[in-house]
């Protein structure tokens, strides 16, 4: 014999939840059998009803119940928890969700995240971490400084914790965070995964390179930009999603950068605060994309989120600067992030190094000799060159090279802080103001240089001046560049427009004629340059 809730169940269509509590009553309806379908809506229907402690929640479907109680906590705060749920349904599997509450003028920064526990396609409990972002909480548990949930929750309070998170004030940032998808992090027996038999691991320049790179960019994101990272996990704090998301506000911040343009003061003044506010509001968004730190430093005052933001008072000419200035930094932590990251899809058709299928091997002493012969270097350093295969930068060129008519090359180099080579060696430089990679002396392109001695001053060697450098081995890229006909400007200008009135294809500033005291060549277009290798310096052999 067919009974009511048997009918139910073969016509999910036709089933709807009831959702009572002291508040009120409604019917939510009920669009299929799994624990999602059913559990989604009845949450996101408590999140609507306006609760009051003590309180409890009943939800019947058919003849099966749960109970939610709606109780505060031991600080006082009202707080939704599962009791139990006598509900049946198909088990859901959820992902990993990423919430934020940021406040710039109350200085709240709060992060929280739902921790599914997943057994194949079948989400079994839920756990919690929440805390400032960047850890900063005094006594919490867990090795970045968050809190965490004592005891799993049952799988069915997925949805409705969600939607009291939302009520509470909190973003839901899953998209900005979440890869949504995996990807390895680490590339396994081919390149040193811990796990294999020191014996069978294969010895590689680029798994080398990567780990020098990489522990520098650690080292920069936890000391120049306090970023929070994990001292116990060789995985890094953050998602491939994460940067990407970090890096679309870049280029948001960057947009509003050159849509002023040289002329700040054509705004009217609602209009530029306007400004400031969308600039601002994309800098709180890489606060909490970056994962910066506010925890308290041995030495170092613990900073506000207004620390970060551009001020409303002062010169336009001073914002402006100020602005410029939160687009190189945040670049430079994106750079250094994303070089850290190096997730290569399990699907890739070609893997070469940690680089992805970016080939990496030691030099000759032939060619190392060479390139420092080149670029007339001080022998009383020691130099490692690490030579580099990028087929699609080297096809990228190749059609610059034939769109332009283009035969004449020129091997260049680039010196540039060791937080940023690992991504340059994955991306290549950009040309846009702003970015850690690019000058402006000549107008915003890829700077190079002829001499070893000028480049050096842009890496984090300690004879790197203009970088702030003070690292044991800094790094220096070499690039095969696509010379064709330059144009030689006098003096120190925006020079782009005149060369490309002129039919040139780089800008190649003589020291005769700019006052400086070596040549620089600038590069607008970034198909220009594919890179051949990565020079180490070092104060002595044991430093390589």
């Amino acid at each position: 014999m067919e009974t009511k809730n048997d009918a139910n169940r073969q016509n999910p269509q036709a089933r709807c939840a009831v959702v009572s509590c002291t508040a009120g009553t409604v019917t939510v309806p009920v669009d299929g059998n799994s624990e999602e379908e059913i559990w989604k809506p009845v949450g996101e229907a408590i999140g609507k009803m306006d609760l009051t402690a003590p309180d409890t929640v009943y939800v019947t479907v058919g003849t099966e119940s749960a109970k939610l109680l709606f109780r505060e906590d031991e600080n006082g705060h009202a707080k939704l928890t599962p009791a139990f749920s006598g509900i049946r349904c198909e088990p859901s599997e959820y992902q990993r969700r990423y919430y934020i509450m940021a406040d710039l003028e109350t200085n709240v920064h709060q992060m929280y995240q739902l921790v599914p526990y997943t057994m194949g396609h079948n989400t079994r409990g839920v756990g919690a971490r929440w805390g400032q972002t960047g850890g900063g909480n005094i006594g919490a548990m867990g090795t970045e400084n968050l809190y965490v949930l004592d005891h799993a929750w049952p799988s069915f309070f997925y949805w409705p914790q969600h939607y009291q998170l939302l009520k509470r004030g909190y973003e839901d940032w899953t998209e900005e965070m979440s890869d949504g998808s995996e990807l390895t992090r680490e590339l396994d027996r081919l390149f040193g995964n811990p796990d294999v038999p020191e014996e069978e691991q294969k010895e590689d320049a680029g798994v080398e390179l990567y780990n020098k790179l990489t522990d520098g960019a650690k080292e920069y994101l936890k000391g120049a930009m306090g970023l929070a990272l994990d001292e116990y996990s060789p995985v890094p704090q953050f998602t491939k999603r994460q940067i990407t998301s970090a890096e679309k506000d870049l280029d948001k911040m960057l947009k509003i950068l050159t849509d002023i343009g040289k002329d700040p003061d054509r705004y009217a003044e609602t209009e530029w605060l306007l400004l400031i506010y969308q600039f601002n509001e994309l800098v709180k968004h890489q606060i909490v994309l970056t994962n910066t730190s506010f925890r308290k430093e041995h030495g170092k005052p613990v900073k506000q989120m207004a620390d970060f933001m551009v001020k409303t008072e002062g010169s336009r000419k001073e914002q402006m600067k100020a602005m410029e200035q939160a687009v190189t930094t945040w670049d430079s932590a994106i750079q250094a992030m994303s070089g850290m990251l190096s997730q290569v899809s399990k699907t890739e058709a070609q893997v070469q190094s940690p680089f992805g299928n970016i080939g990496v091997r030691y030099a000759t002493d032939k060619e190392l000799k060479s390139i420092l012969d080149l670029f007339m270097a001080d022998r009383r350093y020691a130099y490692r060159l690490y030579m580099i295969d990028a087929p699609e930068f080297k096809e990228r060129q190749r059609q610059y090279d034939e769109e332009n008519g283009i035969t004449e090359h020129q091997t260049l180099i680039h010196g540039s802080p060791t937080e940023n080579i690992a991504s340059l060696i994955m991306t290549h430089p950009k040309t846009h103001p702003g970015f850690t990679t690019a000058g402006k002396a000549y107008g915003w392109g890829v700077y190079t240089a002829r001499n070893l001695a000028k480049s050096i001053h842009y890496t984090s060697f300690s004879d790197g001046f203009y970088a702030g450098g003070s690292a044991c081995r800094g790094y220096i890229c070499v690039f095969n560049t696509s010379y064709g006909k330059p144009f030689f400007p006098k003096g120190v200008y925006n020079a782009e427009e005149d060369m490309r009135k002129n039919g040139c294809n780089c800008v190649d500033a003589k020291a005769s004629a700019s006052g400086f005291m070596m040549d620089e060549i600038i590069f607008y277009d970034e198909p220009s340059l594919c890179m051949t290798g990565v020079l180490e310096v070092a104060d002595s052999e044991e430093d390589l």
